[in-house]
C-alpha cells in the first residue's frame, strides 16, 4: 500500500483508470482485486493522516489475524474481500447502467477489522491512538464507515460494500465449515480435508475458545475474591478506629 501510493503520487494519478474499480470491470476483471493499490493519500493532510492510521492498523490487527490464520489463508481473506463487495457492486451498476469508479484499501481492510474485533471483541484498544474502546465497537463502527463512505456515492452503494462484511464474522466466529486458524500446511488445510479432519479442527478451536473464556472467568472471580477482602480488610480498619 506505501509502495503504490507513492507510485500514484508521482505519477498524478496518470493511468491509474484501468486498475480503479470503473462500470468497465467486466471487460478489466482485474479491478475486483487492483483497486485497493490505485489510489494516493498523499494529496492532502487528512487522507494522509488516514492512510498513517490504517497502516498503523494493519501491522497491529492484520499481523494478529495473518499469524492466527497463516499467510496463505490471510493472503486469501485479502483477496475475497476485495472481490465480494466490488462484484455485487459491479453487478448492480451494470444492471442499473451507472457509471462510477473509486479506489483505496477501505473495503478488504474492513474485513480483516472485522475478524479481528470478532475474536477480541472484550480487548480495549486505543481507537485513533487516543480513544479507548472495546473491539466489538469497533467492529460496528467499521462497518457503519463502509455503509456511510460508499453510500455517500449512491446508498445502494453502501448496502452492497457494508454487506459482505457477514462472510469475516461468521469466519472469525467459526461458523463456516471450515474453521478459523492454521490446518496443517496450505494443501491439506483446504478443500480437500476429509470431514473427520474438518470436525477435529472444529473440536480443537472450540476448546481454545473454551479454554479462553474460562481463563476470563477465573480472572474475574480473583479480582472479585481481591475487591472482596479488600472491602472486609477497610471494614475491619474502620471498627478499630471507632473503637480507639
Amino acid at each position: 500500500m506505501i509502495g503504490t501510493s507513492i507510485y500514484w503520487w508521482y505519477a498524478h494519478l496518470q493511468g491509474a483508470r484501468p486498475f480503479m474499480l470503473t462500470n468497465e470491470w467486466a471487460g478489466q476483471p482485474w479491478q475486483l482485486v487492483t483497486y485497493p493499490f490505485a489510489y494516493t493519500p498523499l494529496t492532502d493532510a487528512i487522507a494522509f493522516m488516514f492512510f498513517v492510521c490504517l497502516i498503523a492498523w494493519m501491522i497491529f490487527a492484520g499481523m494478529t489475524v495473518e499469524r492466527e490464520i497463516g499467510s496463505p489463508r490471510f493472503a486469501i481473506m485479502w483477496i475475497a474481500m476485495s472481490i465480494a463487495p466490488a462484484l455485487l457492486i459491479g453487478v448492480y451498476s451494470s444492471i442499473a447502467r451507472l457509471s462510477f469508479g473509486f479506489g483505496g484499501p477501505f473495503l478488504p481492510a474492513a474485513g480483516l477489522t472485522i475478524a479481528w474485533c470478532t475474536r477480541y471483541a472484550s480487548e480495549q484498544i486505543l481507537l485513533y491512538g487516543f480513544i479507548p474502546m472495546a473491539g466489538k465497537w469497533v467492529a460496528w463502527i467499521t462497518a457503519a464507515m463502509v455503509f456511510f463512505l460508499y453510500g455517500a456515492m449512491r446508498p445502494e452503494f453502501g448496502i452492497l460494500a457494508a454487506g459482505p462484511l457477514v462472510l469475516p464474522w461468521l469466519y472469525a466466529a467459526n461458523r463456516l465449515p471450515f474453521p478459523y486458524g492454521r490446518v496443517g500446511s496450505f494443501g491439506s488445510g483446504w478443500g480437500r480435508s476429509s470431514k473427520g479432519t474438518r470436525d477435529e479442527n472444529l473440536k480443537r478451536h472450540e476448546k481454545m475458545d473454551k479454554k479462553y473464556y474460562e481463563d476470563v472467568k477465573k480472572r474475574e472471580q480473583e479480582r472479585a475474591d481481591r475487591e472482596r477482602l479488600r472491602k472486609l480488610f477497610e471494614s475491619s480498619m474502620n471498627d478499630d478506629t471507632k473503637d480507639k
